[in-house]
């Protein structure tokens, strides 16, 4: 591995032991038919879209297979999440953290690079970094990184390649092979990389950044581990089963133990599940920070409590940053979200620090937004807070507002959607 800083020099790692460098194409080629030669069933189009429950446990998934839509139920003793970097899994399991620093990768393939030969490189740059790998065949693959308030700069791939001194006019546009792709942000974790029945491997548990090289590796280690702990844990509870069997038929039955009534509830991806079966619309909840800023979040959460005085409620967590503004504040409006303001609302649902980046608003005479184009936007005083386990519950008297004829964005299942009338 070579690499190279801001300044131009640079400096080479060589290992005692290698890797192979080869296509995606190929790569998932080998372990498909692995897979298969393993005795695995392999279907190929089909993406989970929901995990299901039996007895509180993980019990297998639904998937639909992305030619024709078809979904179906796949039951399973244990299921592993090893979806990547947006993972299903890890998004029903719980919640999915993203951490500074907030990047986004856009890669493509090139032939016939200059002076690209057995080495990967590494050109560190301000802003961002470009990595080189080579993988066969003349192809080498292009990886510019940049701090996501920059992203914009990857609509000139090429132009900011030749940024960076040590990557200046090794490539020609001319000779992309598979066209730049956008990922990211990256630097993201599961905060529940394992549950009862379930668990997550590779990017689907943890990715911090490109530059640390985890990815492929760090997956196929991970099933490794997971595979000899999930066949040892299996084998034992086969085995304890067909013990229990012989001794029960030996000794007759065994007395009922009293159940426990200090229950817990269901476990937080159930919970998910079974509410995520109840349509809502979509607000992006504003207000001002103590220090006078702007502030807002994507919120579902809003219910309405009373007609005479007219009451609505909303729940916070009490982690994000949204909800000192509402312990401090006195004011706060629901801006409902439109059918064509689906990206609004993943901008306000992200950990981003300046989610008004770009977004359209008025402010109303107490300097909270108000949302360009939105369906209704309901402005409240804010009454009591109330704990709720993890989340606060504010509690606001309706003060005024205005409505529009747009049609509503929905959220259901997870996702996204829209009245068909």
């Amino acid at each position: 591995m070579k690499v190279v800083a801001p300044s131009g020099t640079g400096v080479v790692g060589r290992f005692d032991t290698f890797s192979f460098a080869l296509s995606r194409t190929t790569f998932d080629c080998i372990l498909r038919d692995a897979a298969e030669a393993a005795g695995a069933e392999v279907r190929e189009g089909v993406k989970a879209e929901e995990l299901i429950y039996e007895g509180g446990a993980v019990g297998g998934v639904v998937a639909r297979a992305t030619g024709n839509g078809k979904r179906e139920t796949l039951r399973a003793r244990v299921v592993v999440g090893a979806d990547g970097l947006r993972s299903v899994v890890a998004r029903r399991l719980g919640k999915v953290i993203r951490t500074a620093p907030y990047r986004v990768a856009f890669t493509a393939h090139v032939a016939d690079a200059c002076d690209v030969d057995d080495l990967g490189e590494m050109h560190v740059g301000r802003p961002g970094y470009v990595g080189l790998g080579p993988i066969g065949a003349g192809v080498t693959t292009v990886a510019l990184v940049l701090p996501l308030a920059e992203a914009r700069r990857g609509e000139r791939f090429f132009d900011e390649l030749n940024r960076f001194p040590g990557v200046a006019g090794r490539f020609d546009p001319r000779r992309i092979v598979r066209r730049v792709l956008a990922t990211g942000p990256f630097a993201r974790w599961s905060r529940r990389p394992a549950a009862n029945g379930a668990l997550l491997v590779g990017d689907a548990a943890d990715f911090f950044d490109p530059f640390t090289g985890q990815g492929i590796y760090s997956a196929l280690r991970g099933a490794e581990l997971a595979t000899a702990a999930i066949v040892d844990t299996l084998h034992r509870q086969l085995h304890s089963s067909a013990r229990g069997a012989g001794a029960r038929r030996a000794g007759g039955a065994r007395p009922v133990s009293p159940p426990d009534h200090a229950s817990r509830g269901v476990e937080p991806p159930q919970f998910r599940q079974l509410l995520g079966r109840f349509a809502t619309g979509v607000t992006v909840l504003t207000s001002r920070s103590p220090n006078g800023e702007p502030i807002g979040m994507t919120a579902n959460s809003l219910a309405s409590v009373s007609l005479e005085p007219p009451l609505v409620l909303v729940s916070v967590e009490k982690r994000h940053d949204m909800h000192t503004a509402m312990e401090k504040g006195t004011h706060f409006v629901f801006n409902i979200l439109s059918s064509e303001q689906e990206a609004l609302s993943r901008a306000f649902a992200a950990s981003e620090p300046d989610r008004f980046r770009g977004v359209s608003y008025r402010e109303n005479q107490r300097g909270i937004a108000i949302l360009d184009g939105v369906v209704a936007h309901i402005e409240c005083e804010k009454q009591a807070a109330v704990p709720g386990g993890d989340h606060t519950v504010f509690i606001g008297l309706v003060v005024g507002g205005d409505v529009s004829d747009r049609r509503p964005l929905l959220y259901y299942r997870g996702g996204y959607a829209g009245l068909s009338r």
